[in-house]
């Protein structure tokens, strides 16, 4: 692969990341400052992490709904890219990816 596409892979991995990150920890940010309970599926209710605000949950709330559109292109590219390098470059990147696969000899 050029090195751009290395670095686009990297970098773009990490943004998946930090925005599985970023984008529940901004929606039960919003959920605390609007004043509504969350819950952990059913299972527990989580405590606020700030006190009820409106205006902090107008801000949480924008930050959350940016974080999770950015995740959905971010994956929806990313998909995109393992979908080339399987059927139009036909390289060995998915190999790699999958476990259970082994590159060709």
């Amino acid at each position: 692969m050029p090195l751009w596409e290395r670095r686009a892979a990297a970098g773009s991995q990490w943004l998946l990341y930090l925005l599985l990150v970023l984008a529940p920890l901004a929606g039960w940010l919003y959920a605390s400052a609007a004043g509504l309970s969350v819950n952990w599926f059913g299972l527990f209710q989580v405590p606020d992490l700030v006190v009820k605000n409106a205006h902090r949950a107008a801000q949480f709330k924008s930050l959350h709904q940016v974080s999770v559109a950015l995740l959905a292109l971010l994956l929806a590219g990313h998909v995109g890219a393992a979908l080339r390098h399987a059927f139009v470059l036909r390289d060995d990147i998915m190999h790699r990816m999958l476990p259970w696969k082994r590159p060709p000899a």
